[in-house]
């Protein structure tokens, strides 16, 4: 059966009429594999076919997404064509394709939050802000502080934690 042009068969899931996150045993591990493989490959075969397409810039940042998400924590499987989850997680993942620019942020083993950072300066007195600034989850503290200080006069007295 041929299919009509601009369309494409995809496999991995009824993305249609179940637009979430699709079902899976994550526990079992030929399910998860069997699972990231269709996905990847459904992936894959969306970027082959629009690759050479006239694309706006919308759907040039949407099909840059989707080649990320789909390739940043997957690695190629014993079989052809198969893929699997990466022992290794991507440095800088990202995490949500609703918001591209969120990150991971561990504060240990155990905690950890996703988003942002928000870097505060404030007036030890009388509690308010001077200053703010928010960064990547995974951004260095150092020089965003230096940067929240730099209209500062001189004199200036600094305190901060060190977690």
């Amino acid at each position: 059966m041929s299919r009509p042009p601009g369309a494409l068969e995809l496999a991995a899931h009824d993305y249609d009429h179940d637009p979430g996150k699709p079902a899976c045993a994550w526990d079992d591990a030929e399910a998860r594999d069997r699972l990231v493989s269709a996905l990847v490959t459904d992936a894959l075969a969306v970027l082959g076919e629009i690759q050479d397409g006239d694309l706006d810039a919308i759907q040039t940042e949407a099909v840059g997404l989707l080649g990320l998400v789909a390739g940043q924590d997957v690695e190629p499987g014993e079989v052809e064509g198969r893929w699997r989850i990466a022992g290794k997680v991507a440095a800088d993942r990202v995490i949500s394709t609703v918001d591209p620019d969120a990150r991971h942020l561990h504060k240990s083993r155990s905690s950890y939050r996703d988003g942002y950072k928000a870097h505060l300066a404030l007036e030890p007195e009388t509690g308010l802000v001077t200053a703010a600034a928010l960064s990547s989850a995974t951004a260095a503290d150092g020089p965003t502080g230096v940067g929240l200080l730099a209209a500062e006069g001189p004199g200036l007295q600094v305190l901060g934690d060190t977690a």
